[in-house]
């Protein structure tokens, strides 16, 4: 078989195969709370508290909390976990802000000299985003590793680069972001809100966090 028939035919198939997985997503919907699976499973929501009257699941524990039990077949469970109905507490309107339209200074990588070792992303970046954040700030975006995402912040009036300031990994990292060139708002770990409109993924780390720009750093606003 010629490479480009070996390319084309691995393309096919996995193509194929990624239409059948999509096919044989079945969403599950309980109380407040969203998750998939491959195939129909028995499930039991428990209200802890609440008696059951009688079990019907296979009993695995898919989810706990202090509040709710859900039991099913893990085996059947696929997708990232379970996902909880969410609600943004803000908005990217409340924290408007003008957008700068002058000359737009470059990075200057004296004012954070670790930054320097990122300089082509940050430059390039910089370049081709221009202003994309509260106004007349930068943020740029690069990948850390498996979930982890580093990001920096540059003051497009003077250079100045927030860098090392900037809290990364864990609980406070950054996996995904979203924000707007004309507000001080950013979601951090905007990722978890991806899947499943109006749900957002339960973790016990990168949680959603919602910021707001002082000008000298992130500040969290209450949840």
């Amino acid at each position: 078989m010629k490479i480009y028939q070996y390319i084309l035919w691995v393309l096919v198939f996995c193509s194929i195969d990624a239409y059948a997985q999509k096919d044989t997503v079945i969403i599950y919907k309980y109380g407040s709370f969203l998750f998939e699976a491959s195939d129909t499973m028995k499930v039991d929501f428990i209200v802890k508290g609440s008696p059951l009257k009688q079990r019907i699941s296979k009993g695995d524990t898919l989810y706990h909390d202090s509040k709710y039990i859900i039991l099913g077949d893990a085996s059947k469970r696929i997708g990232m976990g379970i996902y909880k109905r969410y609600k943004l507490k803000y908005k990217f309107e409340s924290f408007k802000t003008s957008i700068y339209k002058g000359k737009l200074a470059a990075p200057d990588f004296t004012s954070d000299p670790s930054a320097k070792f990122y300089k082509t992303m940050i430059k390039t970046q910089c370049k081709a985003q221009g202003v994309n954040f509260a106004g007349h700030y930068t943020v740029i975006e690069w990948g850390c590793g498996t979930e982890c995402e580093n990001i920096a912040v540059v003051d497009r009036l003077n250079g100045r680069i927030y860098y090392t300031t900037i809290p990364y990994g864990g609980d406070e990292g950054y996996y995904g972001t979203k924000y707007k060139a004309n507000s001080r708002m950013l979601i951090a770990n905007s990722f978890n809100l991806d899947d499943h409109k109006g749900y957002a993924l339960i973790r016990d780390y990168e949680r959603i966090r919602i910021l707001e720009w002082t000008g000298l750093g992130f500040k969290k606003l209450p949840r």
